[in-house]
């Protein structure tokens, strides 16, 4: 003969009793500021764990970072799934009210930061515009080292304070597009992490990895940027101070160490020593295919070529 037993309705039970603490009675102690009738003189383990977001409670499942003293507590009305690492069960009131109260805070803090994302699209966007980088002094010592490279054998002009700006200007230009493009791919990793954080049900700790991982993007873009940027400008300095000078050929040298540009990491030729460009004669104005996409292109300019342009003087 079948039964009623407890097993069957007590789950029933639980899940009415928290859906009215938790919707009525709950908010009416907390604006009385009144002690709940379950409400002990500590913070359980499990509850300290779900308000620093180290363990996330969503319809039955209690997923996250468990540790001998809440997984003893999760034992007491929970069962352990091997499968999902989680644990799996109905809580208590004062469980229940503190995974509601976590996950409310989190959601907040998701929203406010929605919000705030394209405030700072618009915000970042006016700023690219009054982008500038101090390349002024770079300049002079870039125009300096070309000179001193071929001091006595061949005679360079200064360059006039037009010229400095000139040159200042399009490195600008340049670094200023680049951020350009690079910013609302940025904007959108990081409305995919809130996005992200929302399916995963509001956990506070996860949505602080994600924007953390996306600040170690950006900072790697922004060396990226920096580096490459700044070894084209590098280059263009160099060959307009040789060319100026009359120097219009070059030995190509490897900077012949461990970071040597390598064909199978970068494709198209490999830049160091025993590579196809090493020690070979050519024109600034004629480079030979050097760049990833079998462009034509002097030291330097390539990505992630760090090899020089060694200029052959004229003969006399």
């Amino acid at each position: 003969m079948l039964r009623l037993k407890d097993s069957y309705w007590l789950p029933i039970h639980q899940e009415l009793q928290n859906f009215i603490w938790l919707n009525l009675f709950d908010p009416i102690f907390d604006t009385l500021k009144i002690r709940k009738p379950f409400e002990n003189a500590r913070v359980t383990a499990l509850v300290q764990a779900i308000e620093e977001g180290r363990v996330n409670y969503d319809n039955g499942v209690f997923s996250g970072s468990f540790d001998i003293r809440t997984s003893r507590e999760l034992s007491e009305f929970a069962t352990f799934s091997p499968v999902g690492k989680t644990w799996v069960g109905l809580p208590p009131p004062e469980i229940a009210a503190a995974a509601l109260k976590s996950k409310a805070a989190a959601e907040w803090i998701n929203i406010k930061i929605a919000k705030l994302i394209p405030e700072l699209d618009a915000k970042v966007k006016t700023a690219i515009k009054a982008l500038r980088f101090p390349v002024n002094p770079l300049i002079q010592v870039l125009a300096g080292d070309a000179a001193e490279s071929i001091r006595g054998l061949a005679v360079m002009p200064d360059y006039t304070p037009g010229a400095v700006a000139r040159l200042a200007d399009e490195y600008n230009d340049a670094q200023r597009f680049n951020v350009q493009n690079w910013f609302p791919e940025e904007i959108q990793r990081l409305r995919d992490a809130i996005e992200k954080n929302v399916t995963s049900g509001y956990n506070i700790r996860e949505l602080e990895a994600l924007i953390s991982s996306e600040w170690e993007v950006s900072q790697n873009k922004a060396r990226f940027l920096a580096r490459q940027e700044t070894s084209l400008f590098v280059s263009k300095i160099r060959d307009e101070r040789y060319q100026s000078a009359g120097i219009v050929e070059y030995i190509w040298m490897s900077s012949n160490d461990a970071r040597c540009r390598e064909a199978n990491k970068y494709g198209g030729p490999a830049h160091g020593p025993g590579g196809p460009l090493h020690g070979k004669k050519f024109r600034f104005d004629d480079p030979p295919v050097s760049g990833t996409r079998g462009e034509r292109e002097n030291p330097g300019v390539p990505f992630g070529c760090r090899c020089i342009a060694r200029p052959v003087l004229p003969s006399r």
